[in-house]
């Protein structure tokens, strides 16, 4: 499991790598727009986009029936931390799920939403 955890990370280096790690029926959620799509249809969104900027402190785990990577992209003057949860089944991904974070201060915002001052 270590070494698909692995793999998956390089694949964002070389988007047609991840082909070979899914399930031909794998899919993809991103939190970013709360909808499932194919690993084809993920992949060309990426494309589209111009790629991923080069990754910073990457990380992963084995979990009970997959792995999890985490690594921080940045964006500008923005800083988007990435959490992806991968389920597999007979060696190959299967579904995986995709948490994105922009840094912002937190407490601020919800202090604003709240409608108290700092103080």
């Amino acid at each position: 499991m270590a070494e698909l955890a692995q793999a998956w990370l390089r694949a964002f280096d070389e988007l047609d790598s991840f082909r070979p790690l899914c399930h031909p029926d794998a899919r993809v959620w991103h939190s970013t727009d709360d909808a499932w799509v194919s690993v084809d249809t993920a992949i060309a969104n990426v494309r589209s986009g111009g790629g991923l900027p080069p990754r910073e402190r990457e990380s992963w785990r084995v979990t009970e029936d997959g792995f999890l990577v985490q690594f921080t992209l940045a964006l500008g003057s923005l800083r988007m931390h990435n959490t992806i949860l991968v389920r597999v089944r007979d060696g190959l991904a299967y579904e995986a799920e995709e948490y994105v974070g922009l840094e912002q201060d937190v407490r601020r915002l919800l202090m604003e939403e709240a409608g108290v001052t700092a103080g």
